[in-house]
């Protein structure tokens, strides 16, 4: 039986992304979960993720699969014409709590990678950092090796989404935008907006009368051609 994954691509950001790749070219999914990138770019995509569970079931969608890190890349340079990507968001579905012996009521509602995976995430797995220092430096890293794997001209497409602690809107899109900027990626060239339908932990905000997010973003960069 496959391992289920909490945070699959939704259709909506599956179908802006496939009408902003380009036509033709390998696509890398590097942080690939399933791998549903090869839905929208058959036989031409690449999924990449550390956890072997997961991005063993890239094959059934049409994609190759690779187990790997992002921040080390087993691919050369300028090899692929378009990177998609949507990393963890750095919300509470990086949370690491594990239900006791004797649960409590609100387990049955709960939702994480790492609940979902059965197991901890590997070592230097985004989806096991909450939004902070830590989430930014290895994200940081991840993007500049998509920009090395991405040829000049190539299109990056980017999948986040903004949370709420404490009723506090965490600025996590706003820091990808100009993290790619500060790390040589042009744009963001186009933004479109997808209506999110949500999650178990969504679901359990919204029942406590909690502000959520409903919408999250595809954005499109480029790296600039050279000379």
């Amino acid at each position: 039986m496959s391992t289920p994954h909490p945070a699959t691509y939704n259709d909506g950001v599956l179908a802006e992304m496939q009408d902003m790749l380009p036509p033709e070219g390998l696509v890398l999914d590097p942080m690939a979960g399933v791998g549903k990138i090869g839905l929208v770019a058959q036989f031409r995509s690449v999924a990449v993720d550390l956890e072997a569970e997961w991005v063993s079931q890239a094959a059934r969608r049409s994609a190759k699969p690779v187990k790997a890190d992002s921040t080390a890349l087993p691919f050369s340079d300028a090899s692929f014409a378009a990177v998609a990507c949507s990393p963890a968001y750095g919300s509470r579905m990086a949370d690491q709590y594990v239900p006791k012996v004797a649960p409590r009521r609100s387990d049955g509602t709960r939702m994480s990678y790492r609940l979902k995976l059965g197991r901890p995430l590997t070592a230097n797995s985004g989806a096991a950092m909450q939004w902070g220092p830590a989430y930014r430096d290895l994200h940081r890293a991840a993007a500049v090796e998509w920009l090395r794997v991405l040829r000049p001209g190539g299109t990056l497409l980017l999948n986040m989404k903004d949370h709420l602690r404490a009723w506090i809107l965490q600025p996590v899109t706003a820091w990808w935008w100009q993290m790619l900027a500060d790390e040589g990626f042009r744009g963001p060239l186009e933004v479109r907006a997808v209506l999110a339908g949500g999650d178990q932990n969504t679901s359990r905000a919204r029942a406590k009368g909690l502000g959520t997010i409903n919408y999250e973003t595809v954005a499109r960069f480029e790296r600039p051609q050279e000379g």
